[in-house]
């Protein structure tokens, strides 16, 4: 997951809940979902706000996929 982290919106977890319905609607089976948060230029400059974004999804993950 390439998160966009200059939409409007910049709410995690909405963003992780369109991939894993999107997914799924495909009869895709998630079992995990990588985050790429590598480009540093591409992100603000607001630290704080950037680690609650991660956070967010981080949440939503753990409650929509299913556990090992």
């Amino acid at each position: 997951m390439t998160p966009d982290v200059m939409s409007q919106d910049r709410n995690g977890a909405v963003q992780f809940d369109k991939l894993y319905t999107s997914l799924k609607s495909c009869n895709v089976y998630i079992r995990s979902v990588w985050l790429q948060v590598t480009s540093p230029i591409n992100w603000p400059d607001k630290q704080r706000e950037n680690i609650a974004f991660i956070e967010q999804i981080i949440a939503r993950a753990n409650v929509s996929l299913p556990s090992s």
